[in-house]
């Protein structure tokens, strides 16, 4: 009898919660994207490509910095764009950039501007550089991927119709002297299948120099683990020859070692509302994984727009919000 009232009071206990699961999932049902895999942008020839540009990163550290914080090239207008709800999350500062591409119309040596380069800027070139400070443009919402196998660097003569390539030694910063900033663009057909073209923007090849950092970090964990469960055995094999010896002197009745915490799991905890809050935030860590798998794997969410599917988890974290808020009041 008291078995099924245990039953029947856990059953009114994931009833409701079961149903907030299925109303949330409803809501972000209809706020979710539509559920294609791309939309197909055509562009004819001479159409504006928009490049903008956001901000540096480094695989050696972890600060990023503005593209404008370096003595770079601006454009006359320089605005930035209306953030995203995970762009504004994300701290990402799209702004507009002085490179101008048109579709299918190739430019060569096109003079962005000339700027002289003081001890400061030439000091900050050299240590962005040495961190590996890279340049993140995005053409038409869209990250641009740096090809170094198949592309050459190469000085351009702007004054000439040639250019001076040459691979003896990289070029120098002096102080004191002007850079001249210019760009080409050259529009080449690809190969590559239609539902490949994302394949290099999900490879993760650019995190290659943090695998030592995870490795040696499960290690550690490996190494602490080890040494916890042998000092867990340890005791627990010395308390049950304890045991033993207690029998055989009649004396069992004494409780030691692990017997004196064996009744623990049946008292109420402590601090019940510490336990509710964490019972509540993994309910609600769960459910908003579960809707996002699960319409990930519907097709819901595209790679052309990344934000989307961060936007949704934001807004499915919100609408699980209840659900942690009831399974913590409930244990509580």
């Amino acid at each position: 009898m008291m078995h099924r009232d245990n039953v029947k009071y856990h059953q009114q206990l994931l009833a409701p919660p079961l149903m907030l699961l299925c109303a949330a999932a409803a809501i972000a049902l209809l706020a979710a994207p539509p559920a294609a895999a791309v939309f197909i942008h055509q562009f004819d020839k001479g159409d504006e490509i928009l490049v903008k540009v956001n901000d540096m990163t480094s695989i050696k550290t972890q600060i990023p910095y503005s593209y404008y914080s370096l003595p770079f090239c601006k454009p006359d207008n320089l605005t930035e764009s209306a953030p995203t709800l995970w762009q504004l999350l994300h701290g990402d500062r799209q702004q507009r950039s002085p490179y101008q591409f048109e579709m299918r119309v190739p430019k060569k040596c096109q003079i962005v501007c000339r700027l002289l380069v003081g001890e400061k800027e030439a000091k900050e070139l050299m240590e962005k550089m040495e961190d590996q400070y890279r340049v993140n443009i995005v053409k038409h919402q869209s990250e641009a991927q740096w090809d170094g196998a198949n592309t050459r660097l190469s000085t351009c003569n702007a004054n000439a119709n040639r250019f001076i390539l040459s691979s003896d030694s990289p070029q120098e910063i002096k102080v004191g002297e002007e850079i001249m900033f210019t760009y080409d663009v050259n529009f080449e057909e690809s190969d590559i299948k239609w539902a490949s073209r994302w394949d290099a923007y999900l490879s993760t090849t650019d995190n290659q120099a943090r695998w030592f950092s995870i490795a040696n970090s499960l290690v550690t964990l490996l190494v602490l683990s080890v040494a916890m469960a042998m000092t867990m055995l340890r005791s627990l094999h010395r308390d049950i020859f304890r045991y033993s010896q207690l029998e055989t002197q009649n004396e069992a009745q004494v409780e030691t070692g692990w017997k004196l915490v064996h009744g623990d799991v049946f008292r109420p905890p402590s601090n019940p509302g510490l336990l509710g809050a964490y019972a509540g935030s993994g309910v609600q860590l769960f459910g908003t994984l579960l809707i996002t798998v699960a319409f990930a794997a519907l097709g819901f969410f595209s790679p052309l727009n990344s934000a989307g599917l961060r936007n949704f988890m934001l807004l499915t974290w919100i609408l699980m919000g209840p659900f942690a808020g009831y399974t913590s009041s409930r244990l509580y």
